[in-house]
């Protein structure tokens, strides 16, 4: 599923969604390998990418398994029309009827009438200090209460692990780390991947 990657078009520009992040390439990557261990880990479910830029790992999801649907989200315009143009790509083979986008800005008050989902996605997308605390909010809003979101994310800028994880406490979320030194992936330089993690994150059980 990952063999198509390399037609996703992409910006020069270093700008969020304008580029495959290196957090996108190694959560794709995690997912296929889960995947590969359960067959059925995506069937049937409602799934929903945040900070889609290229839409990368929603694209990939969206060919593990039988998903009901994948929603692929962005709050920047050019990144949308960027991730638009990749689902038209014809070599990229996406079922339009099941993969959808939609351009989504987080925050409570963004989330609108959109219904909740069994999966959320993001990988590389914690860039900025303000961004932790509205991404959890918007989480809380979307997942399931029995839903996980699988982030990874790579420390940018003063947004460490501990900023993450501090962020996600007070949203009131449970947080896993998930290995992945298993994975090869060439792709990836090797200090990004060492200063990576991957995390299970579900509602906290009171």
């Amino acid at each position: 599923p990952l063999e198509y990657m390399v037609s996703l078009h992409t910006n020069e520009e270093e700008i969020s969604g304008r580029q495959v992040w290196c957090g996108s390439l190694l959560l794709a990557h995690f997912l296929v390998h889960l995947f590969d261990n359960s067959s059925d880990s995506f069937n049937h479910k409602r799934i929903l990418e945040l900070g889609s830029g290229t839409g990368l790992v929603g694209m990939v999801v969206s060919k593990l398994g039988r998903p009901r649907c994948v929603l692929l989200t962005d709050g920047d315009p050019e990144a949308m029309g960027l991730l638009e143009q990749n689902l038209r790509n014809q070599s990229n083979e996406i079922d339009q009827r099941v993969v959808q986008t939609q351009e989504l800005k987080w925050g409570t008050k963004n989330c609108g009438d959109l219904e909740r989902f069994d999966l959320i996605l993001a990988g590389d997308v914690l860039y900025k200090e303000q961004l932790p605390s509205l991404f959890f909010q918007t989480v809380l809003q979307l997942l399931e209460d029995d839903g996980i979101l699988w982030l990874c994310h790579v420390p940018r800028s003063s947004v460490t692990h501990k900023v993450v994880l501090d962020a996600a406490e007070a949203a009131g979320f449970h947080v896993e780390t998930h290995a992945f030194s298993h994975l090869e992936i060439d792709e990836i330089v090797i200090e990004d991947m060492q200063r990576a993690s991957i995390y299970k994150i579900s509602r906290r059980i009171n």
